[in-house]
């Protein structure tokens, strides 16, 4: 089975630029996300989610971004994966 690695973009760090987050790599404890420097370049930023990241890489589920938490800034959600009965959210903080 392979991965299926996403990148969801969102303004992860409130300077009103996306930034993107890597997802779905099987194996990872953390949550890599490149924040833009608003020059064509990024910042990488790898925070430890705990079981986020594996979360992540199961089987039909989908990574969306949006501020769930009302701070100004983006939240990656995972939804989607048969037989959850919750979603998962990663807050950068």
């Amino acid at each position: 089975m392979f991965d299926s690695q996403t990148l969801p973009a969102t303004d992860f760090d409130g300077d009103d630029v996306d930034d993107l987050a890597i997802t779905g790599v099987s194996g990872w404890g953390s949550l890599p996300i490149a924040l833009s420097n608003a020059d064509g370049t990024f910042s990488i930023d790898n925070g430890a989610v705990g079981d986020f990241a594996t979360a992540a890489s199961t089987a039909g589920v989908q990574a969306l971004t949006g501020d769930y938490d009302g701070d100004g800034r983006g939240d990656v959600l995972l939804t989607g994966a048969t037989g959850w009965r919750s979603f998962l959210i990663a807050h950068r903080r």
